[in-house]
């Protein structure tokens, strides 16, 4: 702290760190190097330094300084053609220590050009970008910092279609974003996501996912429809498009496992409009159809049994028409669906979704004939439903065991 608020209020004391930098790089103020050339940046003897810095040193500790000190400056104007082309040479880097200075330095360039900044991070390779991904999207999603007005629509649908390359999309600020865009350009983002799909299922491993469902939580709020795909015009459209594509994905278990996944992120929980447009779409083809939407359904809340009746009873019955394998197939994604989630209870009592999921199971039972398609899936569930139940009675039994020793 003392050494930066000298750096800062002392005049000559930022040239002096780093002269003695530029002497002898392993001096006890060599840390302070950064900071002290931050503090020249924008004035004529900085770029000149710099100039002399990155002619002495191709190396990627160089230009690492020299973003970090475009990290730490306070600009007050906005930067001339010089700066400019030293900016594009730090986001245009291959090298992960100078690209991991991306986020602070974005910041500090949206402080007094919000458009060159994202001009600049549209230049930057997000695979090698490590933990400045987050940062860069957060200051995209913050209005304040860079207002929505500042990136023109080719530019926008550059920094969605740069998410492809990354492995994973699990970064909250990641998802805000996608939630702001989906409000303004929804096609560029479904697009985007499809491709991810599409690459995801010709991979050989399980490195690539085309979304991280566990980090949608509040930056896509799941509980108003995830990123709000049904809630835009054409977005039935859109969603029945996602289905077609991924027909061609039915014998590749990567990707067809993860298209439930995806519809869960982009329409958030499965209700009665969602639920209607999967049925309808289901019923225009065949097996691969009802594979599809079982991969769908795999990924719905746990309470959609109970919660929409009349379509277990209209997605079954359309499996039906398709043949007995269908039925199996549909059964299985709805009974996995509704026993999957977490649960909680205290040491030997029955679990309440056990105990729901029973009583539900006897009453369903009780008004079905043995041949009717979902008599078998809800013999399933009282099965799994009693076998919890029993488990832990026998749990209790265990520990009034212990009790009494």
């Amino acid at each position: 702290m003392l050494i930066n608020r000298l750096i800062t209020e002392v005049p000559g004391f930022a040239l002096e760190i780093f002269r003695r930098y530029r002497d002898n790089d392993a001096s006890p103020l060599a840390s302070y190097a950064g900071a002290a050339l931050g503090q020249l940046v924008g004035k004529p003897e900085g770029r000149l330094l710099i100039s002399e810095l990155l002619k002495e040193s191709e190396s990627a500790e160089a230009l690492r300084l020299v973003a970090e000190a475009y990290g730490r400056q306070t600009p007050s104007e906005r930067y001339i053609e010089e700066d400019v082309a030293l900016l594009r040479q730090i986001f245009r880097s291959k090298e992960p220590s100078v690209l991991a200075l991306t986020g602070s330095v974005s910041h500090t360039v949206a402080k007094v050009d919000p458009p060159l900044a994202v001009d600049l991070i549209c230049d930057v390779d997000l695979r090698l970008a490590g933990r400045s991904v987050h940062e860069i999207f957060m200051w995209l999603s913050h209005e304040n910092t860079i207002p929505a007005a500042s990136i023109d629509a080719g530019r926008l649908k550059l920094l969605v279609r740069k998410l492809v390359k990354l492995n994973r999309l699990d970064d909250y600020w990641v998802l805000k974003f996608l939630k702001r865009v989906m409000s303004i350009d929804p096609d560029a983002v479904s697009r985007m996501f499809l491709v991810r799909l599409r690459v995801a299922s010709m991979c050989k491993d399980w490195s690539y996912r085309p979304v991280e469902p566990q980090y949608l939580g509040d930056a896509a709020d799941a509980k108003s429809g995830g990123l709000g795909l049904l809630e835009k015009p054409g977005g039935e459209r859109r969603l029945r498009h996602l289905l077609d594509n991924a027909l061609r994905m039915v014998g590749s278990t990567h990707g067809i496992f993860e298209i439930g996944e995806l519809v869960a992120v982009l329409c958030g929980k499965f209700d009665q409009p969602l639920l209607e447009v999967l049925v309808d779409w289901m019923k225009q083809g065949g097996s691969d159809h009802v594979k599809v939407i079982a991969a769908v359904l795999g990924a719905a809340q746990n309470t959609l049994l109970y919660e929409s009746p009349t379509f277990i009873r209209d997605v079954i019955s359309a499996a039906e028409m398709v043949g007995e394998e269908a039925v199996g197939t549909m059964t299985s994604a709805l009974i996995g669906a509704t026993l999957s989630g977490g649960r909680s209870t205290t040491p030997g009592e029955p679990y309440n979704e056990d105990v729901r999921l029973r009583d539900y199971s006897k009453e369903m039972l009780a008004g079905l004939s043995r041949t009717d398609p979902a008599h078998e899936m809800f013999s399933v569930l009282l099965r799994a439903a009693e076998q919890g139940i029993e488990r832990q009675l026998r749990e209790k039994e265990a520990l009034d065991s212990e009790d009494e020793e």
